[in-house]
């Protein structure tokens, strides 16, 4: 809600009146981007698929090496590793496992001893459960785009062997929509980005452009008016290639950079990836740097346009983005400011251009030290590493470490070999595989196992904070966790909250050699609490929201929403006042006056984030049972009465979503709509259909004992056997 200032302010302070006309116009914005969404016409496709594209490479020479939550998949075609034989986790995640006849269990109880021994089998010996953290489909093409930037093609030096590059074109022909094209992610319905993008990835791979998988999605593009009207990260990766042109692409001008803080719309004060995906792509906008033209791209140019390349009239496609691409229609602003830049481009101060890129360039570099070249995620990894090529050179110790470390996002599984969202999700699994070990009651059962957790979340811990963290607007990070390793350096508030209730759950269970020390738990709560917004109560996600609300009308992803700033999530507060509340029954005198506010506003805000239908609308999962599993959870622990009216209320939303069958399941668009979608029984796998019921029968459980509940869930069950 919105709150108009006195009339006295606005009579005195022309600022806060043109501050309070853009909280409106974000306000109506926000309604109409809600109906637009709700209107979502395309339905999800399935994730789990049948594997047409059968491995050409022998899948029992790929070994999965790790350290201390590192993981990198390698071809081990001449046993350079000693290793014989593949390990259970190997043979597991590669889909080389004999698949076990269904044995019905007579009690819950045998169910959860033998899923307890199970689950402890795919843990890695340094602690971690390793794990597939795919999806996008918009990531393995940044990695092959640059390798053939940087090596000009050549094969040898683009993949670390032939394996390597026939199991990436193995992995787009298994994701490859029945109508020839590919979606933004695996659930999508066919894109102009996902097709174009995937498209130029496996011709740059190697694929001839006559085959059966190439001469389906060309013509999907072609039959489509061609990529001219791809959305804006696709023009400017297209930009990169020397296959669209920049005068096609709205300005990302590299002297936002000189902007300073106090400025609303300074850098600093974006969301974090989005800062740091802009950051690359404003230096290459601000360089118009291409890479050189050569037979392969000029063929490649001839098959996603109609008309000729140097015909296309490039300036009439700014704002060309393909209908059944556009998930966010650019907002009125952008659009009026959107000439403005482009004219500044043109007429730029050389000597302004120059400190901008330079600027640009030393923040790149300090996210790449920082993280120990991981950088904060997929996407600004390989755009930083073509820059480091660019600035320094293909010899150089930067670009090495860089070349070093892209290994680490590409994960080998039954379908190929694909980039993955993150260097992992080493942390968050782990944290709830023993969490899940600890509520099943199985400390005394699974000891090896929850040592072995506590262990990585013990070495996983950031032990520092960021190198003048200020001048690169990065957060505090002592004592937080990331979302996968340690060197990679992000701190992420619930991961934080997630990995300290580890230590906390296993304190005083008997099982530890050695506990966690104290002033490391200390820490971990200050993090907690420095990324805690003061003025909404809760928490963000990597930071506490920096920016206003209405920076989102200047958003000219048109594929993603509410991306400009961090934002209040209910799973994050949730996690977070979760830990804290675990953390002030064994630690009651340390800071009790801030943890005692944080998990009372945070309770707040939590109550404030619920629909009127009861539902909480989860930004990290999927979606309204992940966020209520969270929410009931939180809400349990901060001693929220059972009958209070948010339990209640949702409550009845999670019954209400109930299937027949006794079931729950949620289909992925429940996202996109921001609406309950059912899954559609056609789309159901079962690790998915699990999952929901799973979170909604957590949160269920926070209520008095329903045998009504009880006899559905029971009914799926017999189902099921």
């Amino acid at each position: 809600m919105i709150r108009r200032p006195p009339r006295s302010t606005l009579s005195s302070s022309s600022a806060a009146s043109d501050v309070y006309k853009r909280q409106v116009v974000d306000k109506i914005n926000r309604l109409k981007l809600d109906r637009y969404r709700r209107n979502w016409p395309h339905k999800t496709v399935p994730h789990v698929r049948p594997i047409t594209a059968k491995p050409e490479v022998d899948m029992k020479k790929w070994r999965l090496h790790c350290h201390e939550g590192r993981q990198v998949w390698q071809y081990d075609d001449e046993n350079t590793s000693g290793r014989k034989d593949q390990t259970f986790i190997e043979r597991y995640m590669l889909g080389l496992t004999m698949k076990e006849k269904r044995v019905v269990r007579k009690q819950s109880a045998e169910a959860l001893f033998d899923g307890a021994n199970f689950l402890s089998r795919l843990q890695h010996e340094d602690g971690h459960w390793p794990n597939d953290y795919s999806g996008p489909l918009f990531l393995t093409p940044g990695v092959v785009f640059i390798k053939y930037a940087i090596y000009g093609g050549n094969y040898k030096h683009m993949f670390s062997n032939e394996a390597q590059r026939l199991e990436i074109i193995r992995y787009l022909a298994n994701h490859q929509n029945p109508d020839g094209g590919w979606g933004m992610h695996t659930e999508s319905h066919s894109t102009m980005l996902g097709t174009v993008l995937n498209y130029v990835t496996v011709r740059l791979a190697g694929e001839p452009a006559t085959s059966p998988m190439c001469l389906v999605a060309k013509e999907w593009i072609r039959s489509r008016g061609g990529a001219i009207s791809i959305p804006s990260w696709g023009k400017m990766w297209l930009c990169i290639m020397n296959l669209y042109s920049y005068n096609g692409v709205s300005a990302v001008l590299p002297e936002m950079w000189l902007l300073p803080y106090w400025v609303p719309f300074a850098m600093g004060r974006f969301w974090c990836h989005s800062r740091m995906v802009t950051l690359p792509f404003g230096y290459f906008f601000g360089k118009k740097w291409q890479c050189p033209l050569d037979a392969t791209l000029m063929a490649v140019r001839g098959e996603i346009y109609v008309e000729h390349f140097h015909k296309v009239a490039w300036s009439k496609q700014r704002d060309n983005i393909y209908k059944d691409d556009v998930y966010t229609p650019i907002h009125l602003m952008y659009r009026l400011a959107a000439p403005i830049l482009m004219l500044y481009d043109k007429i730029h101060l050389r000597t302004l251009r120059k400190q901008s890129i330079k600027i640009s360039y030393d923040h790149m570099k300090y996210d790449d030290m920082s993280t120990n070249y991981i950088c904060l995620g997929p996407v600004n990894k390989v755009l930083n590493m073509l820059v480091a090529f660019i600035e320094d050179g293909v010899e150089s110790p930067h670009f090495r470490r860089h070349e070093q470390r892209l290994d680490d996002y590409l994960w080998e599984g039954p379908e190929g070999l694909r980039m993955i969202g993150y260097n992992g999700s080493q942390l968050w699994d782990t944290s709830f595989a023993a969490q899940a070990l600890c509520a099943g009651g199985l400390e005394g059962e699974c000891p090896q196992a929850l040592r072995g957790a506590h262990h990585y979340i013990d070495i996983a811990q950031v032990r520092e904070d960021p190198p003048a963290r200020e001048g690169f607007f990065r957060s505090r990070t002592k004592g937080a966790w990331n979302f996968s390793t340690r060197d990679q350096g992000w701190q992420v508030s619930d991961c934080t909250a997630e990995g300290l209730r580890i230590p906390l759950l296993l304190r005083n269970s008997g099982i530890l050699t050695t506990p966690f020390p104290q002033e490391r738990i200390f820490d971990g709560v200050d993090e907690v609490l420095s990324l805690r917004s003061e003025e909404l109560g809760g928490w963000g996600s990597y930071e506490a929201p920096r920016g206003p609300k209405y920076l989102e009308l200047l958003n000219c992803a048109d594929i993603y929403k509410d991306i400009m700033i961090d934002y209040v999530y209910s799973e994050c507060t949730s996690s977070c006042v979760h830990t804290l509340c675990l953390f002030r029954r064994q630690f009651p005198s340390y800071r009790p006056s801030e943890v005692n506010t944080a998990i009372r506003e945070g309770v707040r805000c939590v109550k404030r984030l619920q629909r009127r239908d009861g539902s909480f609308y989860g930004s990290w999962g999927n979606c309204f049972t992940y966020a209520g599993f969270l929410v009931s959870e939180a809400l349990k622990e901060a001693g929220e009465t059972q009958n209070s009216p948010a339990f209640r209320k949702l409550t009845e939303f999670t019954l209400s979503k109930q299937m027949e069958d006794g079931g729950w399941g949620e289909d992925f668009n429940s996202c996109v709509t921001c609406e309950y979608v059912h899954l559609s029984l056609i789309h159901i796998s079962e690790p998915t259909r699990l999952l929901s019921i799973s979170y909604a029968v957590f949160c269920l459980k926070k209520k008095k004992k329903n045998t009504y509940i009880n006899q559905r869930i029971t009914y799926y069950n017999i189902r099921r056997e």
